[in-house]
């Protein structure tokens, strides 16, 4: 595990992408621990994916296909022919959290192509802020009662104050979330 959050980011994600076997991913998803400075962390995931599109939040631990991972950070670059991604971001979950959810959904509605539906929706809201099953039902409000929902909360290891990426925005109390179209697909993940 690397100290210095920028190089842990930055390696966490060049051997994620090597591992997927392009040097250009269509999407990057990161998990760290709080106990690396974030913005530094997401300047080297930045950097070392080419600005890809990207959405993280922080945790407790993560498991990858290399096992469990503590106090450091995973990452997962993916690439498919297959497949598109559409980031959005969910604000004000304190001020409505079914509302929240109800706003990304149709954010990422409007980004999607008819050719091209919907087959997947995740998530990562901050459930220190608002309620977390109301985000849900409002994602599901939008999309439909039994449309496919994954993800998780953000951990901080009781800091209580979890941290979220979207492209460089790092502001709290939101929810990331990717959608995804259609369900085919590879990835790789790398850790620091």
């Amino acid at each position: 595990m690397h100290r210095d959050p920028y190089t842990a980011g930055y390696e966490a994600c060049k051997k994620a992408i090597e591992k997927g076997g392009s040097s250009s991913p269509e999407l990057v998803i990161a998990f760290s621990s709080v106990n690396l400075d974030q913005a530094e962390l997401v300047r080297g995931i930045r950097e070392a994916s080419g600005n890809a599109p990207f959405v993280g939040c922080s945790d407790a631990g993560e498991i990858t296909g290399e096992g469990p991972n503590r106090h450091g950070v995973s990452v997962m670059a993916v690439s498919s022919d297959q497949m598109s991604f559409h980031t959005g971001l969910g604000r004000d979950i304190s001020k409505g959290a079914r509302e929240a959810g109800q706003a990304v959904a149709k954010e990422v509605q409007q980004k999607v192509k008819e050719s091209d539906p919907l087959r997947a929706f995740i998530m990562l809201p901050d459930v220190l802020t608002g309620n977390g099953a109301d985000v849900v039902r409002g994602v599901l409000d939008v999309l439909g009662e039994h449309f496919p929902v994954i993800g998780g909360a953000a951990g901080d290891d009781f800091v209580f104050g979890n941290f979220k990426f979207e492209v460089v925005d790092m502001d709290g109390n939101r929810v990331d979330k990717v959608l995804i179209s259609p369900l085919k697909h590879s990835h790789k993940s790398g850790k620091a």
